[in-house]
């Protein structure tokens, strides 16, 4: 069993809301300090979270979100874990009561 505060990597939230983020100041300037013009490209106006680079499209789910098998079942692998959003490295908030959708509590 993991230990409270450590994600289980089962992707529920990402699945749930990877479509759903945006970008705060912060992010947009990491990315930019990084040379991550592949994930600015990925931005809208107003900060929303993914968009189509060619068309502009919001696209209806997270595009860094892979599956691996470890031992006999799937985990999720975010494939910016080291420079993904604010918004995804924050969750779950107070506002979740740090409960995650995958049924884990994490502490403040």
């Amino acid at each position: 069993m993991k230990p409270p505060n450590e994600c289980a990597a089962c992707g529920i939230c990402c699945d749930l809301y990877g479509f759903t983020l945006t970008a705060d100041a912060g992010d947009l300037e990491r990315w930019r300090v990084e040379g991550r013009g592949d994930l600015l490209a990925m931005v809208g106006e107003d900060g929303l979270l993914w968009l189509e680079p060619e068309t502009g499209e919001h696209l209806d789910h997270c595009p860094h979100l892979g599956r691996v098998k470890n031992g006999g079942s799937l985990h999720a692998l975010c494939a910016i874990h080291r420079t993904k959003p604010h918004i995804c490295r924050s969750y779950p908030t107070e506002l979740h009561r740090y409960n995650c959708v995958g049924g884990r509590t994490f502490k403040p």
